[in-house]
């Protein structure tokens, strides 16, 4: 599946990333960057706050995208993140969703 991850890198496609908090689950919207062995995404921006959500090394986050009439979603873990970018383990247990599956 690692060309669907190409693909939405080229197009630019956007994602969501969950995030575990004591609260519940949070579900950011960010974007894919690159992908050169490990997945590159722009780093999300809380709606409350306006700032940066943090993430700690090898936190879990849930990764998930549309492509076409399917949904994506693959589990991944934080390797590091800097200021421009999060970099998380590459994943090959990425489950393709048809669209009748998640409507």
């Amino acid at each position: 599946m690692d060309s669907v991850i190409d693909d939405a890198i080229v197009r630019q496609f956007f994602c969501t990333i969950s995030k575990k908090e004591k609260d519940g689950l949070r579900i950011y919207k960010t974007q894919f960057l690159n992908h050169n062995g490990n997945i590159a995404i722009d780093p999300p921006i809380d709606n409350h706050t306006n700032e940066k959500v943090n993430f700690s090394p090898d936190e879990k986050v849930g990764i998930t995208f549309r492509r076409g009439h399917n949904k994506y979603l693959f589990p991944s873990s934080v390797l590091a993140q800097t200021s421009s970018e999060i970099t998380l383990s590459d994943t090959s247990s990425m489950i393709q969703m048809p669209r009748k599956a998640y409507y």
